[in-house]
């Protein structure tokens, strides 16, 4: 479930579900964490993120962020970055008679 286009942000205050935010925050620490079966896997995730972030515990600081994060967080930040300013909006016009579509 997302949110609608042209719906607006302003509405949303105490919208959010906790235990759904909870929920999807155990998934993607635990997700990560059921990926790392081998030791190329566990290599590759280690230099990625130390890649991306900087330190060599970047893995174990990320695991870690993700627990802070709150439902307000979230909404915080959609009403910030998830404006009519930033988005982009893409219209494809498809011709089904030249498309070879039957």
């Amino acid at each position: 479930r997302g949110i609608e286009p042209g719906r607006r942000l302003d509405g949303l205050a105490g919208k959010i579900d906790d235990r759904r935010v909870g929920d999807i925050k155990d998934n993607l620490r635990y997700a990560v964490a059921m990926g790392l079966e081998t030791h190329d896997a566990v290599a590759l995730n280690l230099a990625y993120t130390a890649g991306v972030l900087g330190p060599p515990d970047a893995f174990e600081a990320r695991q870690r962020a993700v627990t802070l994060v709150k439902p307000a967080d979230l909404l915080a930040f959609a009403k910030k970055h998830l404006t009519q300013k930033n988005r982009t909006t893409l219209i494809f016009n498809v011709d089904l008679s030249k498309a070879g579509a039957q």
